[in-house]
């Protein structure tokens, strides 16, 4: 079985929705069965590579909002991810660009370190408020998930893995994704946004039976 993600690392919702991907591919017991493929989605490409802006005064200026209605939108969205387990710091959060990351993530070179350097992207942006955009962290972090420094660093300072980035970014064009978490399974079964472990692991249940049957036709 194979699940395609489309997800951003400033994304929320794509945080809370992998975390509760990875618990329910563990209660069915699929986790190293299952390919998980992560592809790249940018939800402000034109974000700064540095900013002083606060999360809640992006998004009063991107939604036409009173930054009081964005500071609320905020805190409902690090209460849900607290319930998911998730301690979402945004007074610490840097809205910067994320397709660096994206890129880093192309060259992660196997399933362990790919599952890690995503948690620790996500880890990184919402919790302990770095900026993914700096060539610094996406190295540290690069290291401490496995990945050969020396290679991350020449992917940082050239163009490596942008042809594959931006290509994820039409494949999801193409598909008509609008937003994300996006989850395809076996390239015909949906799961659109961060929905519950339940509804996670009703959907892999199913996807993976019709699979299973299908084969043994």
């Amino acid at each position: 079985m194979k699940i395609e993600i489309w997800s951003d690392y400033s994304c929320p919702f794509c945080y809370i929705g992998k975390t509760h991907l990875d618990k329910a591919l563990k209660e069915l017991n699929l986790t190293e069965e299952v390919n998980v493929v992560v592809l790249a989605f940018q939800l402000d490409p034109s974000a700064p590579k540095e900013t002083t802006e606060t999360t809640a005064a992006v998004l009063a200026q991107k939604y036409g909002v009173s930054l009081q209605h964005a500071t609320k939108m905020v805190e409902d969205v690090a209460a849900k991810a607290k319930r998911s387990g998730i301690t979402m710091k945004y007074e610490k959060v840097k809205p910067t660009n994320t397709f660096d990351a994206h890129r880093v993530m192309k060259a992660a070179k196997d399933k362990g370190q790919k599952e890690a350097l995503m948690k620790a992207l996500f880890k990184g942006y919402f919790e302990d408020g770095l900026n993914l955009s700096d060539p610094d962290v996406l190295e540290n972090i690069a290291k401490i998930c496995g990945m050969d420094v020396v290679e991350v660093k020449y992917v940082l300072k050239n163009d490596s893995h942008r042809d594959e980035v931006e290509s994820d970014l039409q494949y999801a064009k193409k598909l008509g994704i609008r937003g994300v978490p996006y989850f395809l399974i076996d390239s015909k079964t949906v799961i659109n946004g961060a929905q519950s472990v339940e509804t996670f692991v009703e959907t892999i249940r199913k996807a993976y039976i019709e699979e299973k049957n299908r084969r043994e036709l």
